[in-house]
């Protein structure tokens, strides 16, 4: 099986999402009066990164956006992100005996 590219073969809603993340960005770097070259220079990426994240190309490294957020002060909740104790289907499975929890493929 072939790994899916997800710069270029990313499901719908992942694109919206990062799409969404984007403009949040671009809103709030524009809302501080900065321009993109300053805000790369904040960053520590070049002026062409920025302009990625701000359009939410899928091949931007997480990292980018996070370092974004960052210098916006806008990291509160990016740890939140995929934590365990927010996951309703394994706060389930958790409560289900090994008998009675499904086989997931890979397992």
């Amino acid at each position: 099986m072939s790994r899916r590219s997800v710069a270029h073969d990313a499901p719908p809603e992942v694109a919206d999402a990062v799409y969404r993340l984007s403009r949040r960005i671009r809103s709030a770097r524009e809302d501080r009066g900065w321009t993109q070259q300053a805000f790369a220079d904040r960053m520590g990426v070049s002026r062409t990164t920025v302009v990625q994240v701000e359009q939410g190309k899928l091949g931007s490294a997480i990292a980018t956006y996070a370092c974004a957020l960052h210098e916006l002060g806008m990291l509160d909740g990016f740890e939140l992100l995929a934590d365990p104790d927010r996951d309703p289907e394994a706060a389930i499975l958790a409560a289900l005996d090994a008998e009675q929890r499904p086989a997931y493929l890979g397992d």
